[in-house]
Protein backbone atom coordinates (compact mmCIF):
# COMPACT_ATOMS: atom_id res chain seq x y z
CA UNK A 1 0.00 0.00 0.00
CA UNK A 2 1.42 3.48 -1.05
CA UNK A 3 1.45 5.88 2.25
CA UNK A 4 1.11 9.58 0.97
CA UNK A 5 4.27 11.86 2.63
CA UNK A 6 3.04 14.61 2.28
CA UNK A 7 1.79 15.22 5.69
CA UNK A 8 5.11 14.28 7.69
CA UNK A 9 7.42 15.87 5.05
CA UNK A 10 5.14 18.72 5.98
CA UNK A 11 5.93 18.28 9.77
CA UNK A 12 9.21 17.64 8.94
CA UNK A 13 9.85 20.79 7.73
CA UNK A 14 7.74 22.72 10.31
CA UNK A 15 10.16 21.07 13.11
CA UNK A 16 13.63 20.93 11.73
CA UNK A 17 13.67 24.06 9.06
CA UNK A 18 17.01 24.40 9.26
CA UNK A 19 17.82 20.70 8.29
CA UNK A 20 17.11 19.76 5.08
CA UNK A 21 15.28 16.47 4.69
CA UNK A 22 17.03 13.93 2.19
CA UNK A 23 14.35 11.18 2.62
CA UNK A 24 11.52 10.08 4.57
CA UNK A 25 9.84 6.35 4.66
CA UNK A 26 6.97 4.53 6.49
CA UNK A 27 8.54 2.93 9.55
CA UNK A 28 6.97 -0.48 10.98
CA UNK A 29 6.70 -1.25 14.51
CA UNK A 30 3.82 1.52 15.92
CA UNK A 31 -0.12 -0.42 16.34
CA UNK A 32 -1.91 2.52 16.77
CA UNK A 33 0.49 5.77 15.90
CA UNK A 34 2.23 6.27 12.79
CA UNK A 35 6.05 5.62 11.89
CA UNK A 36 8.34 7.75 9.79
CA UNK A 37 12.00 6.56 9.61
CA UNK A 38 13.73 10.21 8.40
CA UNK A 39 17.01 10.66 7.24
CA UNK A 40 18.79 14.23 7.24
CA UNK A 41 21.89 15.49 7.59
CA UNK A 42 23.58 12.54 7.49
CA UNK A 43 21.87 11.17 10.34
CA UNK A 44 18.52 8.84 11.15
CA UNK A 45 15.25 10.19 13.14
CA UNK A 46 11.97 9.03 13.66
CA UNK A 47 9.06 10.99 12.96
CA UNK A 48 6.22 9.99 15.17
CA UNK A 49 2.40 11.07 14.15
CA UNK A 50 0.07 10.79 16.94
CA UNK A 51 -3.47 8.59 16.98
CA UNK A 52 -5.96 11.23 17.81
CA UNK A 53 -8.25 8.60 19.51
CA UNK A 54 -5.69 7.43 21.96
CA UNK A 55 -6.20 7.38 25.65
CA UNK A 56 -3.05 8.88 26.49
CA UNK A 57 -1.84 11.75 28.27
CA UNK A 58 0.22 13.23 25.84
CA UNK A 59 1.87 15.99 27.97
CA UNK A 60 2.38 13.57 30.61
CA UNK A 61 4.18 11.21 28.21
CA UNK A 62 6.28 14.18 27.04
CA UNK A 63 8.03 14.73 30.27
CA UNK A 64 8.12 10.78 31.11
CA UNK A 65 9.88 10.35 28.13
CA UNK A 66 12.48 13.02 28.59
CA UNK A 67 13.20 12.09 31.92
CA UNK A 68 14.00 8.56 30.89
CA UNK A 69 16.44 10.51 27.92
CA UNK A 70 18.24 12.50 30.85
CA UNK A 71 18.86 9.21 32.22
CA UNK A 72 20.36 7.47 28.84
CA UNK A 73 17.57 5.08 29.25
CA UNK A 74 15.69 6.32 26.05
CA UNK A 75 16.27 7.69 22.66
CA UNK A 76 16.68 11.91 22.18
CA UNK A 77 13.65 13.31 22.37
CA UNK A 78 14.27 16.55 19.79
CA UNK A 79 10.98 18.02 19.05
CA UNK A 80 7.29 18.08 20.49
CA UNK A 81 4.15 19.97 18.47
CA UNK A 82 2.37 22.13 20.44
CA UNK A 83 -0.96 20.46 19.47
CA UNK A 84 0.87 17.19 20.73
CA UNK A 85 0.21 15.83 17.36
CA UNK A 86 3.65 14.43 16.34
CA UNK A 87 7.08 14.39 17.86
CA UNK A 88 10.71 13.54 16.54
CA UNK A 89 13.23 11.78 18.39
CA UNK A 90 16.76 10.10 17.14
CA UNK A 91 16.35 6.54 15.97
CA UNK A 92 18.16 5.22 19.20
CA UNK A 93 18.67 1.41 17.59
CA UNK A 94 17.01 -1.71 16.74
CA UNK A 95 14.82 -3.87 18.15
CA UNK A 96 16.73 -6.97 19.30
CA UNK A 97 16.19 -9.80 17.31
CA UNK A 98 16.13 -11.76 20.64
CA UNK A 99 15.75 -10.34 24.20
CA UNK A 100 18.37 -11.10 26.79
CA UNK A 101 17.29 -11.40 30.42
CA UNK A 102 20.33 -9.32 32.09
CA UNK A 103 20.19 -5.99 29.81
CA UNK A 104 16.42 -6.02 30.49
CA UNK A 105 17.01 -6.59 34.44
CA UNK A 106 19.36 -3.84 33.90
CA UNK A 107 17.01 -1.68 31.88
CA UNK A 108 14.00 -2.86 34.01
CA UNK A 109 16.10 -1.68 37.25
CA UNK A 110 17.16 1.88 36.44
CA UNK A 111 13.81 2.85 35.10
CA UNK A 112 12.16 1.92 38.60
CA UNK A 113 15.20 4.00 40.12
CA UNK A 114 13.72 7.26 38.16
CA UNK A 115 12.02 9.82 40.19
CA UNK A 116 8.12 9.81 39.71
CA UNK A 117 6.44 12.80 38.00
CA UNK A 118 2.76 11.96 38.11
CA UNK A 119 0.44 11.23 41.20
CA UNK A 120 -0.20 7.12 41.89
CA UNK A 121 -2.07 4.92 39.55
CA UNK A 122 -4.92 2.78 40.39
CA UNK A 123 -4.93 0.15 37.71
CA UNK A 124 -8.45 -0.27 38.48
CA UNK A 125 -9.65 3.05 37.68
CA UNK A 126 -7.17 3.16 34.42
CA UNK A 127 -9.37 -0.15 33.41
CA UNK A 128 -12.35 1.51 33.96
CA UNK A 129 -11.51 4.38 31.79
CA UNK A 130 -10.33 2.62 29.09
CA UNK A 131 -14.28 0.83 29.06
CA UNK A 132 -15.53 4.10 29.42
CA UNK A 133 -18.76 4.06 26.54
CA UNK A 134 -18.14 0.34 25.63
CA UNK A 135 -19.36 -2.69 26.66
CA UNK A 136 -17.63 -4.67 29.09
CA UNK A 137 -19.57 -7.50 28.88
CA UNK A 138 -16.93 -9.80 27.85
CA UNK A 139 -14.74 -8.53 30.85
CA UNK A 140 -17.48 -8.78 33.55
CA UNK A 141 -16.18 -12.47 34.79
CA UNK A 142 -12.59 -10.88 35.31
CA UNK A 143 -13.63 -7.00 35.99
CA UNK A 144 -15.54 -8.58 39.37
CA UNK A 145 -11.85 -9.98 40.67
CA UNK A 146 -9.68 -6.68 39.56
CA UNK A 147 -10.37 -5.43 42.99
CA UNK A 148 -8.85 -8.12 44.80
CA UNK A 149 -6.32 -8.47 41.95
CA UNK A 150 -5.20 -4.97 42.76
CA UNK A 151 -5.00 -5.25 47.11
CA UNK A 152 -3.00 -8.64 46.29
CA UNK A 153 -0.45 -6.48 44.26
CA UNK A 154 -0.01 -3.98 47.14
CA UNK A 155 0.97 -6.01 49.60
CA UNK A 156 4.19 -6.39 48.24
CA UNK A 157 6.94 -5.84 50.01
CA UNK A 158 8.29 -3.52 47.19
CA UNK A 159 7.31 0.42 46.98
CA UNK A 160 5.03 2.16 44.20
CA UNK A 161 7.94 3.78 41.60
CA UNK A 162 8.33 4.87 38.29
CA UNK A 163 6.67 2.56 35.68
CA UNK A 164 6.46 2.15 31.65
CA UNK A 165 3.56 -0.36 32.11
CA UNK A 166 3.94 -1.01 28.02
CA UNK A 167 7.65 -2.32 27.78
CA UNK A 168 7.07 -5.32 25.45
CA UNK A 169 9.72 -6.58 22.58
CA UNK A 170 8.46 -3.73 20.57
CA UNK A 171 9.48 -1.38 22.76
CA UNK A 172 12.65 -2.09 23.45
CA UNK A 173 15.82 -0.77 20.99
CA UNK A 174 19.14 -2.13 21.36
CA UNK A 175 22.00 0.33 21.34
CA UNK A 176 25.46 -1.15 22.16
CA UNK A 177 24.57 -4.00 24.13
CA UNK A 178 22.43 -1.58 26.43
CA UNK A 179 18.67 -1.65 26.13
CA UNK A 180 16.76 1.80 25.60
CA UNK A 181 13.34 2.20 26.39
CA UNK A 182 10.23 3.84 23.41
CA UNK A 183 6.90 4.67 23.76
CA UNK A 184 6.23 6.03 27.21
CA UNK A 185 2.42 6.60 26.25
CA UNK A 186 0.90 4.70 29.51
CA UNK A 187 4.10 5.35 31.81
CA UNK A 188 2.97 6.90 35.51
CA UNK A 189 3.99 6.49 39.30
CA UNK A 190 2.96 2.96 39.64
CA UNK A 191 3.57 -1.08 41.04
CA UNK A 192 6.93 -2.29 39.91
CA UNK A 193 5.64 -6.03 39.70
CA UNK A 194 3.13 -4.64 36.66
CA UNK A 195 6.39 -3.96 34.71
CA UNK A 196 7.92 -6.86 36.21
CA UNK A 197 4.95 -9.30 34.47
CA UNK A 198 5.13 -7.70 31.21
CA UNK A 199 8.94 -8.10 30.71
CA UNK A 200 9.06 -11.32 32.15
CA UNK A 201 6.48 -12.30 29.67
CA UNK A 202 9.15 -11.19 26.94
CA UNK A 203 11.38 -13.95 27.87
CA UNK A 204 11.88 -17.53 26.61
CA UNK A 205 9.59 -19.63 29.64
CA UNK A 206 12.70 -21.68 31.01
CA UNK A 207 13.94 -17.83 31.61
CA UNK A 208 11.21 -16.30 33.39
CA UNK A 209 11.68 -17.41 37.11
CA UNK A 210 14.94 -16.74 37.10
CA UNK A 211 14.70 -13.06 35.62
CA UNK A 212 12.02 -12.08 38.64
CA UNK A 213 14.37 -13.90 40.88
CA UNK A 214 17.44 -11.57 39.98
CA UNK A 215 15.35 -8.62 39.82
CA UNK A 216 14.18 -9.11 43.51
CA UNK A 217 17.84 -9.35 44.12
CA UNK A 218 18.20 -6.22 43.19
CA UNK A 219 15.60 -4.37 45.14
CA UNK A 220 17.24 -6.42 47.77
CA UNK A 221 14.14 -8.27 48.80
CA UNK A 222 13.35 -12.26 48.90
CA UNK A 223 10.89 -13.67 46.40
CA UNK A 224 8.89 -15.05 48.64
CA UNK A 225 5.02 -16.43 48.27
CA UNK A 226 3.55 -13.50 49.10
CA UNK A 227 5.98 -11.79 46.52
CA UNK A 228 4.75 -14.67 44.05
CA UNK A 229 0.70 -14.31 44.93
CA UNK A 230 1.13 -10.03 44.26
CA UNK A 231 3.36 -11.15 40.97
CA UNK A 232 0.31 -13.23 39.86
CA UNK A 233 -2.34 -10.58 41.06
CA UNK A 234 0.04 -8.08 38.46
CA UNK A 235 -0.06 -10.16 35.91
CA UNK A 236 -3.92 -10.29 35.61
CA UNK A 237 -4.35 -7.06 35.97
CA UNK A 238 -1.98 -6.84 32.63
CA UNK A 239 -4.45 -9.01 31.32
CA UNK A 240 -7.17 -7.12 31.49
CA UNK A 241 -5.82 -4.01 31.52
CA UNK A 242 -4.22 -4.84 27.80
CA UNK A 243 -8.15 -6.55 27.18
CA UNK A 244 -9.85 -2.83 27.86
CA UNK A 245 -7.39 -1.11 26.37
CA UNK A 246 -8.05 -3.37 22.83
CA UNK A 247 -11.54 -2.77 23.59
CA UNK A 248 -11.28 1.06 23.93
CA UNK A 249 -8.91 1.06 20.50
CA UNK A 250 -11.23 -1.18 18.50
CA UNK A 251 -14.19 1.10 19.64
CA UNK A 252 -12.59 4.18 18.31
CA UNK A 253 -10.13 2.76 15.71
CA UNK A 254 -8.42 4.85 13.89
CA UNK A 255 -7.60 4.85 10.04
CA UNK A 256 -3.56 3.87 10.91
CA UNK A 257 -4.77 1.05 13.49
CA UNK A 258 -3.32 -2.57 13.33
CA UNK A 259 -6.70 -3.97 14.57
CA UNK A 260 -5.31 -7.52 13.50
CA UNK A 261 -2.40 -7.09 16.48
CA UNK A 262 -5.22 -5.49 18.79
CA UNK A 263 -7.63 -8.47 18.23
CA UNK A 264 -4.75 -11.09 18.69
CA UNK A 265 -3.10 -8.93 22.29
CA UNK A 266 -6.46 -9.16 22.97
CA UNK A 267 -7.22 -13.00 22.83
CA UNK A 268 -4.12 -13.79 24.32
CA UNK A 269 -5.21 -11.99 27.27
CA UNK A 270 -8.54 -13.65 27.60
CA UNK A 271 -6.85 -16.94 27.09
CA UNK A 272 -4.28 -16.03 30.02
CA UNK A 273 -7.17 -14.97 31.97
CA UNK A 274 -9.20 -18.20 31.35
CA UNK A 275 -6.77 -20.50 32.61
CA UNK A 276 -5.01 -18.25 35.39
CA UNK A 277 -7.97 -16.67 37.19
CA UNK A 278 -7.16 -15.00 40.36
CA UNK A 279 -8.78 -15.57 43.55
Amino acid sequence: MTVNLTQPKMMWHQAMPHIPLQHIEPLNGATVNQLFLVTADGRQWVLRLHAAAAVVDRIQEREQWYLAAAAGLAPELHYWSADNGFCISELGGSNPNKLESAPLLRLLNRLHQLAPITPPISYCDQIERYLSGVSSAPLAQWLALQQQWQQQLYRSELAPCFCHHDLHAGNILERQQHYLAIDFEYASFGHPLFDVAVARAQLPIEQQQQFVVEYYALRQLPYTANEQRALRAATALWHLTNCAWSLAQLHQVGTHSDTVAINKWCKNSKDWLSLNMVS
